[in-house]
């Protein structure tokens, strides 16, 4: 057994030793271990949620869920940062955090795909889902602010902006926890990203995109 004190680098190197051996244990297990102890049933979480968004369901995995978790609580959404989360989150803390960011993923996916959105009706017009958890932390942050029009469309030109940079080909978390932060302060009234701010248009090969 392991001691509730082990470390979460520590419990990912053993569980990772164990998958070379042939056991297939996904950073999901291990968080629906830690949090059965606190008497939360993750996977009856997960069922839920796949049963009233089967077309979103299709596209992420429960893991998209607990990124918007960790970063919301400030923490780069790593596999250590994902179950330092949640060692620190109360039973009653972590299921609203995990309604909350349901509820966010979906409106994101409701963005993602609806013609007034991205118009991405089709799952093979989505260029990279793992965009979902950036832009629902984002609409949740315009929405806390009562965003009008402009924070929006500061949200639409770091969506554009990633999907032709292809910005989320690598470095998936790093990316994401650094634009969050970045766009966030842009919504606040800091500057545009500097990376956004420099990007060329007119420098787009769309047959390579």
């Amino acid at each position: 057994s392991i001691s509730p004190d082990a470390g979460a680098d520590n419990i990912i190197n053993i569980f990772e030793r164990i998958n070379r051996t042939g056991v297939s244990l996904s950073l999901f297990d291990l968080a629906v271990a830690r949090l059965y102890v606190k008497g939360i049933r993750l996977r009856d979480l997960w069922r839920d949620f796949c049963k009233e968004n089967e077309s979103l369901a299709q596209l992420i995995k429960p893991e998209f869920i607990l990124k918007v978790i960790s970063i919301w609580q400030n923490k780069e959404p790593r596999k250590s940062a994902l179950l330092d989360v949640i060692d620190e989150l109360e039973k009653d803390a972590f299921e609203k955090q995990w309604r909350d960011a349901c509820d966010w993923i979906g409106k994101a996916y409701e963005r993602l795909t609806s013609p007034q959105g991205y118009g991405a009706f089709d799952k093979k017009w989505i260029p990279y889902t793992t965009m979902l958890v950036p832009l629902a932390i984002m609409l949740q942050a315009a929405h806390e602010r009562r965003g009008g029009e402009e924070m929006y469309r500061k949200i639409d030109r770091w969506y554009w902006g990633s999907v032709f940079s292809q910005r989320f080909d690598h470095g998936v978390d790093t990316t994401t926890y650094r634009d969050v932060r970045a766009v966030i302060d842009w919504l606040d009234g800091g500057p545009c990203p500097t990376w956004l701010e420099s990007f060329q248009v007119e420098g787009i090969d769309l047959l390579e995109v």
